[in-house]
Formats: structure tokens, sequence, C-alpha cells
């Protein structure tokens, strides 16, 4: 890759995982690019956090580090980190994540032909996926007509250029359910599989609620009409409740057949 690559990874609490995270991208990235970034973009963490990233930044050079006062979730964070980003190309992560950094080594190849290119976890695809996150999936595709195979991946190789044309909103998980979506109506993306690990614990970026559910209705307003009204948003809450209700539903049945 004869360009520039900004990896970005919002950050609310330091795992133990993320030095050995930032060691594996300083070692996965100089195979295709001797030019690179990695940008953790701390949430509003604690001050021991604080002091995990500074002190990465300290070690290593292509690391750098920007502070939040306050936390903004995932998706700005997100956002926040690209607007610094100096990169050609960015890719948009997590920490901690469950797809090892070698696996860009199957995104990168594409990126060249397609202005986004979107992981989805080869392991995940089907029936291991948790239910919630298979009723996410169903209802994406199902309201905003994708066909999106893996939409809490939270692995994304996009074009910099992109992002001048796109007006993002989403504060979590959903940001790169709402990156696909723009992209997809200009047909300029693919997704792509990659090997994921065992799962992460869930922490505050992973977790699906009624609000996130709420956030694809008010995507689906954004893209195919006005900005959504605060009657239109509450309306789109509701559904989400309702929509979670209903899967607690089907897991509760079905563990009723298993006793």
């Amino acid at each position: 890759m004869n360009a520039t690559l900004s990896v970005i990874l919002p950050i609310q609490h330091a795992s133990d995982s993320l030095p050995t995270q930032v060691q594996d991208y300083l070692r996965v990235v100089p195979r295709h690019c001797a030019d690179f970034e990695i940008i953790l973009v701390n949430d509003g963490g604690d001050p021991a956090t604080t002091a995990v990233l500074n002190e990465l930044a300290t070690r290593h050079d292509p690391v750098l580090v920007l502070h939040l006062a306050e936390p903004r979730g995932y998706g700005q964070a997100l956002l926040y980190g690209m607007a610094y980003a100096r990169g050609d190309y960015l890719l948009a992560g997590a920490s901690p994540s469950d797809v090892h950094p070698a696996e860009l080594d199957r995104l990168i190849p594409f990126s060249e032909h397609h202005v986004l290119v979107a992981a989805y976890r080869l392991e995940h695809v089907h029936y291991h996926q948790p239910a919630p996150t298979r009723l996410l999936r169903g209802w994406i595709n199902r309201i905003l007509g994708l066909e999106l195979r893996d939409p809490a991946c939270s692995l994304t190789l996009l074009h910099a250029d992109l992002l001048h044309d796109l007006p993002l909103t989403a504060s979590d998980l959903l940001i790169h359910t709402e990156l696909y979506a723009r992209t997809h109506r200009q047909q300029a993306c693919i997704q792509v599989g990659v090997h994921a690990s065992q799962p992460i614990p869930p922490t505050p970026y992973t977790q699906i609620t009624p609000a996130t559910f709420a956030a694809v209705l008010a995507l689906w307003l954004d893209l195919h009409g006005p900005t959504p009204s605060a009657a239109q948003r509450r309306l789109a809450f509701l559904l989400g409740v309702a929509a979670l209700v209903r899967v607690g539903q089907i897991v509760w049945r079905r563990q009723r057949l298993l006793l």
C-alpha cells in the first residue's frame, strides 16, 4: 500500500490486552505501509486508563493518544480520532477486540477498488452469535435494506476522503453500520470475512440495548427523509424496547422447552 494508514482505537477502560494489541499492530501494519500511526482515543477513562495510554505513547513513536474529558460513546470517540488522523486510509477498530490485528492482511487487498471494506467474523455469521446480535442483524438488514453479515463487528477499513461527504451521527457500535449504509448507496463497499478468537467480555461499547434498535430507525429516517423529530425518536426507542422484549420472550420459551 503506497499510502499512509491511521489505526483508530477508542478506549473507555484499558484492558490487560491493550499493550499486546498495540504491539501486534506495530508488527502487522509495516507489512503494508511504512508511514502509519496508531491513535488511541481515551473516551473519558479513569486515571489508570490515562496512565496506560500515555505510557504506550511514550514507548512507541507511531502511537498518539487523544483524551476526551467526558465519555462520548464509541462512535463519537471514533469520529474524534478520525478527525485528527492524517492517514490516506483509516482502520476503525476497537479495544479490546476478538479480531487479531493480523486479520488486516485480509482487508488490505480490497482497499484499492473499494472505498470501504467492512469486516465480518467468519465464526459469528450464523448461530454462534448471541440472540440479541442475531436479532440486531435481522433488524438492520430489514429496516435499512442491507445484507450486513455481522453489524456487531467493529473493524472497518476506509478511504479518509470518504468522511468528507458523510454526516455521521451514531454514538455506539452502530457507527460501523452507518458507515456501511451510507457508502452502500454509492455501491463502493465490500464485506470481507476475518477470523475471530474467543468472545470478549461485554463492555459498554459492545452491549446491545433498546437504544441500539432505536438508532437503526433513526438512521433509516435520516437516510430517507428529513431529520427525525423528537416524537419520531421516542417512537423509534419504544419500537426498540419492543424488539428487545421479543428477544427475551423467544429465549425464555426455548429455555422452557429444554427443561
